[in-house]
């Protein structure tokens, strides 16, 4: 599992027009856990037999423990208008070496569904990895029967690469195919163009 040896890599903030991100701390849980709090935002990932607290609670520690290991680097996303958090973000599978992270672990409240929030994230998140970092491939974990993100990514501009069959353990005890997508640093000029469009 790779770990983050340098804290600083990631930038603590990135401004957008309409939101941005800061790097997860203690001052930022009670916002958090009342953006997540809506049984919609886990549908692929909540069993039916967990309450939303309890699942919430097991998200919650699961990202700390793996903030604490260094194998993830967490964004909330707060609406600048309203300076409220309305979801997450964060970077893992991360591969110094390879010049290579992937970005999952998103979710955003059901009220800025469609209000162009993923297309803003993915533009800074994005544009930290290839224009400041200067890394060759950002890759996307998605589950199969999520079909609103997959579009989502491709409209982006992502790239299907693959499905890894019967891939992840979700929702206690259904072992998901996940979907494989990836931008590449030759990609990323005509895809920060389209993405620049939408945030106009």
């Amino acid at each position: 599992m790779n770990e983050i040896k340098d804290k600083t890599i990631f930038s603590n903030g990135l401004a957008g027009k309409t939101y941005r991100l800061e790097a997860f701390t203690e001052k930022h849980k009670k916002g958090l856990w009342d953006a997540a709090s809506n049984s919609e935002i886990w549908e692929f990932s909540r069993s039916d037999s967990q309450s939303l607290e309890e699942y919430i609670l097991e998200w919650y520690t699961s990202m700390l423990n793996m903030q604490k290991m260094g194998t993830r680097f967490m964004y909330v996303v707060i609406e600048n208008a309203s300076n409220k958090i309305v979801g997450s973000s964060s970077y893992y599978d991360i591969s110094i070496h390879d010049l290579r992270v992937a970005i999952g672990f998103t979710w955003y409240h059901p009220d800025v569904w469609g209000k162009g929030v993923n297309p803003e994230v993915k533009y800074l998140m994005l544009s930290q990895v290839f224009d400041k970092l200067k890394w060759n491939r950002v890759e996307f974990h998605v589950d199969s029967r999520n079909e609103r993100s997959i579009s989502a990514m491709k409209y982006l501009g992502a790239t299907q690469d693959g499905v890894l069959r019967l891939h992840k353990r979700v929702q206690c005890d259904f072992i998901r195919d996940t979907v494989l997508l990836s931008i590449v640093e030759p990609d990323w000029p005509e895809i920060i163009e389209k993405i620049a469009t939408r945030l106009i």
